[in-house]
């Protein structure tokens, strides 16, 4: 009888240790899936902004591109003009 009285005992501790392990084991499980949360909320800000990013780099290369037409548009005319103006006063100085 005392035999079963002590196993039975051993049986309650092992139960009780079993289950502040279990309760352990929850919290550590419901802090790791709330990191795991954390993190893709992180690697999904952080995706939108490298969109971000390129949608300003693109649109500061279009910016770019078109200046650089302008540019080389006015270079084109004053080339023009001068070429004109060449021809005008060849033609003025020749009369």
């Amino acid at each position: 009888m005392a035999k079963l009285l002590e196993i039975g005992k051993y049986n309650d501790s092992l139960a009780t240790q079993l289950s502040d392990t279990n309760v352990t084991l929850r919290i550590f499980l419901q802090k790791k899936d709330s990191v795991i949360a954390f993190q893709k909320a992180k690697l999904k800000n952080s995706a939108t902004m490298v969109d971000n990013k390129n949608q300003s780099t693109t649109i500061l290369l279009e910016a770019m591109q078109k200046k650089d037409r302008k540019i080389r548009r006015g270079k084109f005319h004053k080339i023009l003009l001068t070429g004109g103006l060449i021809g005008v006063t060849t033609l003025l100085i020749l009369q």
